[in-house]
């Protein structure tokens, strides 16, 4: 059973990291999303000077939308907002002609324009999400402005993920980003490269084609199917890859979460019947509180009697008291 460590931001304690590797973890993922490419080789180093047995996963951004840099607006990188304040998104480097009239969030992403027609964006913090409504927009060479309002506090910080429902994804091509991380990734020789937000098989196309004009070297390719696109051309999708990560984290803003069992369980199945790989990721250990609980324990023996063939905690190991005991007693759970 593939168990996949994802708790790199607990690399600041090196000893407690490797304590955490070693409690029956058999992939690192390293995401970067979140991490600088020296930072990586710094820890693909340590992992395989420790445990060269364990195979690296390099999770590329993809088109995940993020909130730009508030520190040069706000003193400090987090910015807080009451509910139904109203608050200008922008296209990050664009957010002065507002900083008078509207408080103004810089977006980072590579495809803003495609976000036009958005009528609706989450925020999602540790403990609860803010549904972030669209009053008004204005458009510009750079893109639309989004007038907003949200139905509960916003605590926006740099680099936090925003997802915004309903636009299309399928227009979406390898980011500049994706490819300078790929390269990493081809030089440092990772087992698997995971390509997020996939909503189409050319985009698995594209990264395949990126890869062999670079390298003669072919790591394992998963695709992380969060988003609705990718869930409606799953089939197509998984004909052009080794595998499936579904992640539960966006794909439950993504699509209404009543709507996830099925989802996940028919994604299962698709790789269960081309004998691929399926990654069930996050969520998992929500409710360990120290001990083992019956819903945990009962959710993972059902994805694993319909297929899955691998799990990863994420948040749960990194905000856990004692991630050292949470890592062990999954291990055991999920290989039971």
């Amino acid at each position: 059973m593939i168990n996949i460590c994802s708790a790199t931001k607990l690399i600041s304690n090196k000893e407690l990291f490797l304590k955490v590797l070693n409690s029956g973890f058999t992939h690192l993922r390293i995401n970067f999303s979140h991490i600088k490419n020296e930072e990586a080789s710094m820890i693909l180093g340590l992992t395989k000077d420790n445990y060269p047995d364990i195979k690296i996963i390099q999770d590329l951004q993809g088109p995940k939308i993020r909130i730009g840099d508030i520190e040069s607006l706000y003193i400090n990188d987090i910015y807080t907002l009451d509910k139904y304040k109203m608050f200008v998104l922008v296209k990050e480097g664009e957010t002065a002609k507002y900083q008078k009239n509207l408080p103004a969030i810089p977006i980072c992403f590579e495809n803003y324009k495609l976000l036009k027609g958005t009528k609706k964006f989450i925020l999602t913090n540790k403990d609860y999400q803010s549904t972030i409504s669209v009053l008004d927009t204005a458009e510009y060479d750079w893109g639309t402005a989004f007038i907003c309002m949200s139905d509960s506090e916003c605590v926006f910080r740099a680099e936090k993920g925003l997802n915004a429902i309903g636009f299309d994804r399928t227009k979406i091509v390898l980011s500049e980003k994706d490819k300078k991380d790929v390269l990493w990734g081809l030089e440092h020789h990772v087992d698997i490269i995971i390509l997020s937000f996939v909503s189409k098989v050319e985009q698995l196309i594209e990264l395949k084609a990126y890869i062999k004009e670079y390298s003669d070297y072919m790591p394992l390719i998963w695709a992380k199917i969060e988003c609705l696109d990718g869930i409606t051309n799953a089939d197509l999708i998984i004909e052009k890859c080794d595998g499936f990560m579904i992640g539960r984290g966006d794909l439950s803003i993504e699509i209404p979460l009543i709507d996830l069992p099925k989802a996940q369980n028919d994604l299962i199945l698709i790789c269960s019947s081309q004998n691929k790989e399926c990654i069930v990721a996050t969520h998992l250990f929500d409710n360990y509180k120290d001990i083992l609980n019956i819903s945990d324990i009962t959710a993972i023996f059902h994805l694993k009697a319909i297929g899955a063939t691998g799990f990863m905690m994420s948040n749960e190991v990194i905000f856990s008291k004692n991630p050292i005991k949470i890592s062990q007693e999954f291990s055991i759970v999920i290989n039971k």
